[in-house]
């Protein structure tokens, strides 16, 4: 059964479909709507909601695959003598900032990363994270190629801002409002006090 108001037209854009999708994971969980199910709910065919994504996951994940994008670009753009730390917290900061006006789309794709279905999917999602942060210390460390700290201090960047969304984000489900300063107040102390670790690697 179609979840739009009679007489709407039938969704034609990426946004629409988006948001039709969304409605309906709020509504019955991700691991309980098809790809049917939102075609539907579109008035469009299976074949036609693939010519907008290639799978519902694709729906959830998007934002996420633009905001490593974005972070990806922020850490290109550091200084080279900016400390390691404190230029992967400036590159996570500004991405926030520039997803600020989207966040409540963001948040909202967010929650639903605990649903059984998005498990596997989410663990490839962080885990590209996780190797982005690594590269980056890598490239900025020089180490020698049996240091186990970039990939350790990558990984604790990553633990740390996965609890702020864990916890933050989803369990107490802050505003897209708060979402900078609270950054500011979890998150950031912790990413600039790994610092030490970093000038630890040998190279």
């Amino acid at each position: 059964m179609s979840t739009r108001g009679r007489g709407r037209p039938p969704v034609t854009t990426h946004e629409a479909v988006e948001e039709t999708a969304l409605a309906l994971f709020e509504e019955r969980g991700v691991e309980n709507t098809t790809v049917v199910d939102i075609a539907e709910a579109c008035e469009m065919s299976k074949t036609s909601f693939f010519r907008y994504f290639a799978s519902k996951n694709e729906i959830l994940w998007r934002p996420f695959d633009e905001h490593v994008e974005r972070i990806r670009e922020g850490l290109a753009d550091q200084p080279e003598d900016r400390p390691v730390t404190a230029a992967i917290d400036d590159a996570l900061r500004a991405a926030l900032t520039s997803e600020v006006d989207i966040a409540g789309v963001w948040l909202r794709r967010l929650r639903f990363q605990s649903a059984p279905d998005q498990q596997a999917v989410a663990a490839e999602h962080w885990a590209r994270w996780t190797q982005l942060m690594a590269r980056f210390i890598r490239v900025r460390s020089e180490p020698a190629e049996d240091d186990l700290l970039p990939e350790t201090v990558a990984g604790a960047v990553t633990g740390t801002f996965t609890a702020f969304v864990r916890i933050l984000v989803v369990r107490h489900q802050i505003s897209p409002d708060e979402v900078l300063a609270r950054y500011d107040e979890k998150v950031s102390p912790i990413i600039r006090e790994l610092q030490p670790f970093v000038e630890r690697i040998e190279r």
